[in-house]
């Protein structure tokens, strides 16, 4: 929306006037998933599947309890600032065994392990719950929590989040240098049963990360 100004006039001369424009310098930054993997007590879910969907269940799925991973490659010149909002889109395709409840957002500064099938040295930890990550994939910073709730398949869940400090610093770092960023999606109830598209569903789109220029709005030029 533009801003209405008026000129304003003092002792018969034109006083300076500034404009603010949004700078499309800043503009956000949308990218999809790269690779993505669901992280079950026996390892990342192996087959098709493994990669066509990305999904979280907490402990009371038993062996198939999971955590998620997904990584993504920010396109050069991506930029983030403090105050700017991290965004996570994911895709419902929901199956039968699907249940509301909460999951948990980590950004991971492990980009490095392997998350594979029948190569990854992950696992879901059932002596960690809800999350069962243990102490794979450290450091990790919590970006917060979402609610998963069902509606039908093809609805994309948004969940936005402001980084920490530590995080933030991170995650400057590493968009200026190897652009790669990994988040964790894990359950935060024993419960939940969240079904989303994964980076190579052909029926809908997989997940997708935003950079939220929310600070590029009070930027201007004079």
């Amino acid at each position: 929306m533009k801003t209405p100004f008026m000129p304003l006039v003092a002792s018969g001369a034109l006083a300076a006037v500034i404009l603010c424009v949004p700078q499309t310098a800043w503009a956000d930054t949308t990218t999809l998933a790269t690779n993505n993997a669901t992280v079950q007590p026996g390892g990342p879910r192996a087959g098709d599947n493994g990669k066509v969907f990305f999904n979280m269940e907490g402990s009371s799925n038993d062996t198939f309890a999971s955590f998620g991973i997904v990584d993504f490659q920010l396109p050069d010149g991506s930029t983030f600032n403090p105050g700017d909002v991290l965004s996570i889109t994911l895709t419902q395709a929901n199956a039968s065994f699907t249940h509301d409840g909460m999951l948990a957002f980590y950004l991971s500064t492990d980009t490095m392990t392997d998350i594979e099938p029948d190569t990854s040295p992950l696992a879901f930890d059932t002596g960690d719950l809800p999350t069962g990550l243990g102490n794979q994939l450290e450091a990790k910073y919590l970006l917060g929590f979402g609610d998963f709730t069902q509606v039908s398949d093809g609805s994309m869940d948004t969940f936005s989040f402001t980084p920490t400090d530590e995080a933030l610093s991170y995650l400057m770092n590493e968009i200026s240098t190897t652009g790669l960023i990994r988040v964790i999606v894990a359950s935060a109830d024993p419960t939940v049963a969240a079904t989303y598209a994964g980076f190579s569903n052909t029926e809908f789109q997989g997940p997708a990360l935003t950079l939220v220029n929310v600070s590029s709005a009070t930027r201007s030029v004079r």
